[in-house]
C-alpha cells in the first residue's frame, strides 16, 4: 500500500513527527531518511503529503521561536560582555595587550560586518624551465670542465668564455 502524491497520511506516528523536526531543523533528507529507518524514496513521498506537510510547517514554527530565543539571549550576553570588556578597558588598559587589543578589534570588527578581506591570485607562468634548468647544468659542467687545470698546469678560461657566448 504505497503513499501517492497528494494523499494524506492516516495516521501521524512518532516516527514522523521526529522526520518532521528534523526536516523543519534544516537536517538534509538524507540524514533525516537514515536517522528514522525510511528510505530517501519514502521521505520524498511524505514530502509531498498535505498532513506531513502542515506537519513540518507546525515544527519550523517552534525552530524560528528556539532560534529567536537562543538570538535574544546571545545578543544580551554579548551586550553584558562588551560592558564588562569596557569596564576592565577603563579601569585597567594595562592589562589588555597589543595582541589582545588586536584580536579584539579583528573579532568585534568581523562580527560588525567589517572584517578583513583575503584575496588570493594563483598565476600559473610558464618559463620553459625544463629547458632553461638543462642549458644551466650545461654550462655548469662545462664551466667545471673548462676551469679544471688542464695537464700542463693552467685554466682553460678564454675556451670557457667562448663555449658561453657561443651558446
Amino acid at each position: 500500500m504505497g503513499v501517492t502524491a497528494g494523499t494524506t497520511l492516516k495516521k501521524i506516528r512518532a516516527s514522523h513527527h521526529r522526520l518532521a523536526q528534523l526536516i523543519a531543523s534544516g537536517t538534509p533528507q538524507v540524514t533525516c531518511a537514515t536517522l528514522v529507518g525510511y528510505t530517501t524514496a519514502r521521505v520524498t513521498q511524505l514530502m509531498s503529503d498535505p498532513a506531513f506537510i502542515d506537519l513540518v510547517a507546525h515544527y519550523s514554527k517552534d525552530v524560528r521561536a528556539e532560534w529567536g530565543e537562543f538570538v535574544e539571549q546571545a545578543a544580551s550576553l554579548s551586550v553584558d560582555f562588551l560592558e564588562l570588556l569596557r569596564e576592565q578597558l577603563d579601569e585597567t588598559p594595562e592589562k589588555f595587550t597589543p595582541t589582545v587589543a588586536l584580536e579584539a578589534i579583528k573579532v568585534l570588527a568581523d562580527r560588525s560586518g567589517h572584517a578583513p578581506v583575503t584575496k588570493t591570485l594563483n598565476v600559473n607562468v610558464n618559463q620553459d624551465m625544463g629547458r632553461r634548468m638543462m642549458e644551466a647544468e650545461g654550462r655548469l659542467r662545462a664551466a667545471r670542465l673548462l676551469s679544471s687545470p688542464s695537464p700542463d698546469g693552467s685554466c682553460l678560461d678564454a675556451e670557457f668564455e667562448e663555449a658561453t657566448h657561443a651558446a
